[in-house]
């Protein structure tokens, strides 16, 4: 199926979630949103691009069998020169990106406007967004981490549940091989997936009352506090907004949960971001990223 003919099931998609369209058709549709974030079908493409299989077509769609439709074209590349595969690739990864960005809007629509629907698929929309994080532009995973953020409105004590383990170091699902992020390291894709997967959880928190977080809280530092020794700031940035997010729901009950977690130098970080949270709440403000170093 072309591809631009996914794009016009999903414009059509994105009309039918707004009404008050019967629900016999809700599965067919987001089997066909959701294929667009399938990490097979993204590394498959590109690699028999970089490949140079003439007349080899991307690997279908898990749910082109239930509906017919599938985001990505079945075309061949052109010719087996390596200008012709680079263009072939360029065009796979555009294609495959307007695919997301695509169905990204949809998505969002069937969060506002069927939520009880959207809610009964959390651990697949979850799951399946916070892996093409792993593959897909920055731009894309945007998108996802703004969808993820109107899904938890719906039902923040599921949302955070699904979400905590993809913030740890071995997350539920594995990262497709050869993905990065674009800066050239094996495991780019596994840090844009925790890094999702901490602001998510960061937004989260603050949906949850304070009875069910302490119930949570334990498997949540679980999750995050390895990463506060990683060597990335951003990564170790996130863990401190979750921690301070933490500690904006429960107070004092989450020293006992971290004191003996933590380097001295991570509780005077985490010490100073907790009195600037203080202060906003003073102030009445919301308390924003300064200029202390996350060491």
């Amino acid at each position: 199926m072309p591809f631009l003919c996914y794009q016009c099931v999903c414009s059509e998609s994105c009309c039918y979630l707004s009404s008050s369209g019967p629900g016999v058709l809700l599965l067919q549709l987001l089997s066909v949103l959701l294929d667009a974030f399938h990490a097979e079908i993204f590394v498959r493409a590109v690699s028999d691009a970089a490949a140079g299989g003439v007349g080899s077509p991307p690997a279908a769609a898990p749910g082109a069998g239930i509906t017919g439709f599938s985001p990505f074209g079945n075309r061949a590349v052109a010719g087996g020169s390596p200008d012709a595969v680079e263009v072939q690739r360029d065009r796979q990864r555009r294609q495959q990106t307007e695919s997301m960005h695509v169905s990204c809007k949809a998505l969002s629509i069937l969060i506002k406007y069927r939520p009880g629907d959207a809610e009964g698929f959390t651990e697949l929309i979850v799951t399946r967004l916070c892996t093409a994080c792993s593959f897909a532009p920055v731009t894309i995973g945007l998108q996802c981490e703004q969808l993820l953020g109107e899904l938890a409105r719906l039902n923040p004590p599921r949302v955070l549940r699904v979400i905590t383990p993809f913030a740890s170091l071995n997350p539920p699902v594995s990262v497709p091989a050869g993905t990065t992020d674009g800066s050239g390291g094996d495991t780019d894709g596994g840090v844009q997936m925790r890094l999702l997967a901490l602001h998510v959880l960061a937004s989260t928190i603050k949906l949850v009352p304070s009875p069910q977080l302490l119930r949570e809280i334990s498997s949540i530092l679980d999750s995050v506090l390895p990463s506060f020794s990683s060597a990335l700031v951003d990564v170790r940035k996130g863990v401190v907004f979750v921690l301070v997010e933490l500690y904006g729901v429960v107070g004092d009950a989450l020293y006992p949960y971290v004191t003996n977690e933590l380097t001295p130098p991570q509780k005077k970080l985490l010490a100073i971001y907790v009195q600037r949270f203080k202060a906003g709440q003073r102030a009445g403000v919301a308390p924003a990223g300064g200029p202390e170093k996350i060491a």
